[in-house]
């Protein structure tokens, strides 16, 4: 069975972060999961059901180390 798992980004300002990249990575199947947020910083897509999932933010992380 599978399941919708739903993301949203905003900036400290309350923007959404319109075409943010992400990568979710599901613990129990190993899967990789890449994709874009919308123009409303959201993101809709399908896991494996119960499985944790890691979600980064790959572009605001390499700016800030």
């Amino acid at each position: 069975m599978r399941e919708w798992l739903e993301i949203s980004l905003f900036f400290a300002n309350g923007e959404p972060a319109a075409g943010q990249r992400f990568v979710a990575h599901t613990s129990g199947s190993a899967r990789r999961i890449e994709g874009t947020l919308d123009e409303s910083g959201h993101a809709r897509f399908r896991v494996p059901s119960k499985s944790p999932v890691r979600v980064a933010f790959p572009d605001l992380q390499e700016n800030n180390e």
